[in-house]
């Protein structure tokens, strides 16, 4: 799917290739290292320029999606930082399974933060996409980017990876969620040890083709 425009795009898959849970910070997050990147297959986002603003989810993993939708925190935020920028009304085509831990709802998030940039070109410089990202969850920093990367930190350490292979994947998903604070739970129980934040371990090497990185 290659859809992007201002009034629609895609909310791709995120798949964590690797992932090292480097330590514990004095914040109490944890320093991560993961190899990220993105699946052909998404939820579909769709802006109505001419509703008012507001957030519908369908599809069928609509249903799933419990308390506020993360799509729409992210656009009353956005409006509440700029409140003049067009809008408009958003479906998301939730293709995705809820709490799967491929980023749907991060991704859905990004997806309207980015369409609502679009839109809004002669607005959209004065605006801290990142920081408004960052505050909405650790995953949607680099779903609002949707590229092959290096994340390191607590998510927000975005150092974009160029001539990764293409690889062709099947993802399976049981249908059992994982709500976030069962994520929560493993990352206390791991009971990591204190680690200085701010570090940024390595890039790894350059892929070749295809073996190289998935002997990685």
């Amino acid at each position: 799917m290659t859809i992007e425009t201002s009034c629609e795009t895609i909310a791709r898959a995120k798949i964590n290739l690797t992932l090292e849970v480097r330590g514990r910070r004095a914040d109490g997050y944890h320093e991560i290292a993961s190899l990220v990147a993105f699946a052909d297959i998404g939820d579909r986002v769709t802006r109505d320029p001419a509703r008012p603003a507001g957030i519908n989810a369908m599809g069928p993993f609509a249903a799933a999606i419990e308390g506020e939708n993360l799509a729409a925190v992210a656009l009353r935020r956005v409006l509440a930082v700029q409140p003049g920028l067009a809008a408009g009304y958003f479906t998301i085509d939730k293709q995705l399974p809820v709490a799967s831990g491929i980023g749907g709802g991060s991704a859905d998030a990004a997806a309207v933060l980015r369409l609502i940039r679009a839109a809004n070109p002669e607005l959209s410089g004065a605006i801290a996409w990142a920081e408004i990202a960052a505050g909405l969850g650790a995953d949607v920093p680099i779903c609002l980017a949707r590229r092959t990367a290096w994340i390191t930190g607590a998510g927000a350490g975005i150092t974009p990876v160029t001539g990764m292979p293409r690889v062709p994947a099947v993802l399976v998903n049981a249908l059992g969620p994982v709500p976030s604070a069962k994520t929560a739970t493993v990352f206390r129980r791991l009971d990591a040890g204190a680690v200085a934040s701010g570090e940024r371990p390595a890039l790894p090497a350059l892929f070749a083709n295809r073996t190289e990185l998935i002997g990685y």
